[in-house]
């Protein structure tokens, strides 16, 4: 889990004077956040506070950029999750965590840093060119599905009609071969997910690859007189 932690000075007379750590921890692997506006679960951080002394309240207040949240009470270490909030845009964000002493009532804050990323995957539409002079595929056919990814770090291509060259690897044209026997099909059966591993953020793009097989259960037959 990436953090970011500042350290700042010692508590004077045996009260708190000074937040010894604050740190911020994103989800999974990420090394941002992406706000609320996004809406994917990646907008949780964990935020932690830290001082030398016994018995303090640690929170996060009003009017910060994630939800004002109480981390602990009567300890003098606290960790919790927050919020990011809702359209912050991309860049650096400063959060002040405050400690309130439990025998003299004072009050100190101290800030934390952390990043926001809402760039998100982008899948260009997605389009299908059929071998020549046709407009639907059959078995064995090689069919190539075209589509520009922009920010993803990883890639998934997947099909049900077809094996796809390369289904891990970023490219904007894909060669699939077709591989059912179904006569026809009906709805998608080609599927792009693109993720973006710095914000955990995911963008996923669905079409339909037009089959049509001879039907086997179907047979010619001439009828007498028949040319």
């Amino acid at each position: 889990m990436a953090s970011k932690t500042t350290i700042i000075g010692p508590t004077i007379s045996g009260h708190i004077q000074y937040l010894d750590t604050v740190s911020v921890t994103y989800p999974n692997s990420q090394t941002a956040a992406a706000s609320d506006s996004l809406n994917n679960g990646n907008n949780i951080i964990t935020v932690s506070g830290h001082t030398s002394v016994s018995n303090q309240t640690i929170s996060i207040p009003e009017n910060q950029p994630v939800t004002a949240t109480q981390l602990g009470t009567g300890t003098n270490s606290a960790s919790g999750t927050t919020t990011v909030n809702t359209f912050l845009g991309d860049g650096t964000q400063t959060i002040n965590i405050e400690a309130q002493d439990g025998f003299t009532n004072q009050v100190v804050s101290r800030e934390v840093t952390f990043e926001v990323d809402d760039t998100i995957p982008i899948i260009d539409t997605l389009s299908i060119t059929y071998p020549t002079t046709q407009s639907k595929a059959k078995t064995d056919d090689v069919v190539t599905v075209s589509g520009t990814i922009l920010d993803a770090t990883s890639i998934s291509y997947i099909s049900t009609v077809g094996d796809i060259q390369n289904s891990a690897l970023i490219e904007t044209n894909k060669t699939l071969t077709i591989t059912t026997t179904e006569f026809t099909n009906s709805g998608d059966n080609y599927t792009v997910t693109a993720s973006k591993s710095t914000n955990g953020t995911q963008s996923i793009a669905n079409t339909e690859v037009l089959i049509e097989n001879r039907d086997p259960n179907v047979t010619l037959e001439w009828g007498e007189g028949s040319n």
